[in-house]
């Protein structure tokens, strides 16, 4: 049936609704990522953060709101953060790319995790915070698939068993590092985040994701150095570089591996 719709509707209106569709996603990932890391419930109408009156329908359309505004809250008129379009954007262009690019089921697996990185991204880019019940569910979720896939006979226990064996290892490796630098520049959400990252690459794609998030952050803290943005000593945020390397992993960590096994038989 849903592949009878995919055939039969036209491309360019299927696109348009899923993108609108990845829209109004983000704008309730904005809500997770304010709320959940202060210890405030989902519930409840949103308010600015400036002024904290209610928002009414009209400042709430994805996006669109934002640039009718320009930018600033209809009631005060401070600026509103560049945070709430981007994690919209960012969501909306993840839901298009991801049900595109990959095959059923494999697509809804990677897209529900997605929303997940786009979570833990801004919200450790924000508050430097993971916020545990946001880990527990994308746990749970991972570890239910997984059950589920083996059940179909779709994912081989070997596959199970290795992936578990590496996301432990490399959660332990987080917290020798952390105990080695005494907390500098990592803390106890990173172990969280690659754990549940790790089941979300798999094994060997989990390896991939290690090492490139501590390349991506050695680039990018090289690049704020000579830019002046950021002094020698002063730490970042470690998620989000756990966020763009799994996600590199994902898509591209089975033409890495091949890359490097390749260059190491020369």
């Amino acid at each position: 049936m849903i592949s009878y719709i995919f055939i039969n509707f036209p491309s360019s209106l299927l696109y348009f609704l899923i993108f609108i569709t990845g829209l109004c996603v983000g704008s309730f990932l904005n809500v997770v990522i304010d709320r959940l890391p202060n210890g405030r419930g989902l519930g409840g109408r949103s308010a600015a953060d400036c002024c904290q009156t209610i928002l009414g329908a009209s400042d709430l359309v994805p996006v669109f709101s934002y640039v009718i505004l320009r930018g600033r809250c209809s009631n005060c008129g401070k600026k509103i953060s560049l945070y709430y379009p981007a994690v919209e954007l960012l969501t909306a262009f993840a839901t298009l790319f991801t049900i595109l690019y990959f095959p059923f089921p494999e697509s809804i697996f990677y897209l529900v995790n997605f929303y997940f990185l786009i979570v833990f991204f801004f919200t450790d880019l924000k508050y430097g915070l993971v916020s545990i019940s946001v880990f527990l569910v994308g746990l749970i979720l991972n570890i239910i698939y997984y059950l589920y896939f083996y059940s179909v006979d779709y994912i081989k226990l070997d596959h199970i068993i290795s992936t578990g064996i590496c996301a432990a290892v490399l959660a332990i490796f987080i917290v020798v590092l952390i105990t080695v630098t005494r907390g500098r520049g990592m803390g106890s959400g990173d172990i969280l985040m690659v754990l549940l990252f790790s089941l979300i690459t798999g094994y060997p794609n989990s390896l991939v994701m290690i090492y490139l998030s501590f390349i991506i952050g050695g680039v990018v803290s090289l690049v704020l150095l000579v830019a002046g943005k950021k002094k020698f000593g002063q730490s970042l945020p470690f998620g989000p570089f756990l966020c763009l390397a799994t996600v590199v992993s994902v898509v591209y960590g089975g033409k890495i591996l091949d890359m490097y096994t390749f260059l190491l038989a020369k």
